[in-house]
């Protein structure tokens, strides 16, 4: 499946709303999908997302690759419409220390959502205090509350591409994973 059939033109769902929580199932960003999760076609399971889908333990809202261009940067916005205390896992596969992930610590913003291409980390930095801007280099998972503000800038010159994992943690799941990520959970500034 291309990227430019799934949703928003950048974003290839993965897993089937068979596996995924059936609250979030039917939400836009699943769908239409690849299927390549424990599919019923073994021929097009992926045994390496499906170790990845696995590894959660806590129910998952979506998971899907995403494409984001060459030195662009998303609106600010924050993603309430999953629910609340999803988390949000990254897994860049194509990437480079110019894409960063911008957190603030605010829930809401007066606009809604900003225009895309506008917040550039500078811009984030002068207008959320405190934020964090951390580079999200590849192979490695970050874990982040999309219940707050937050952005992606790609100040690289080539498309980005990034496993997105949504997953409802709760307290368990959320215990489950600062016991087992060290440093990688990134976590709303206070």
């Amino acid at each position: 499946m291309p990227f430019e059939e799934g949703p928003f033109g950048c974003s290839i769902p993965l897993a089937g709303p068979n596996l995924l929580h059936p609250a979030h199932a039917g939400h836009y960003n699943n769908s239409p999908s690849a299927n390549v999760i424990r599919d019923i076609a073994p021929k097009r399971a992926c045994p390496a997302f499906t170790a990845l889908f696995d590894l959660f333990k806590s129910p998952i809202s979506a998971f899907r690759l995403v494409r984001r261009g060459p030195n662009s940067t998303y609106e600010l916005h924050e993603d309430t419409d999953r629910g609340h205390d999803v988390w949000r896992f990254q897994v860049p596969l194509i990437s480079g220390p110019a894409a960063v992930i911008c957190l603030s610590n605010e829930r809401f913003i007066e606009e809604g959502r900003s225009d895309p291409d506008v917040y550039t980390p500078e811009k984030f930095r002068q207008r959320f205090v405190p934020h964090r801007v951390e580079p999200l280099m590849p192979g490695w998972i970050y874990g982040f509350n999309v219940d707050y503000i937050h952005t992606l800038h790609n100040g690289e010159d080539t498309d980005r591409v990034t496993l997105l994992i949504d997953v409802l943690l709760g307290e368990k799941g959320l215990a489950w994973w600062r016991a087992n990520s060290s440093e990688l959970l990134i976590t709303p500034v206070t």
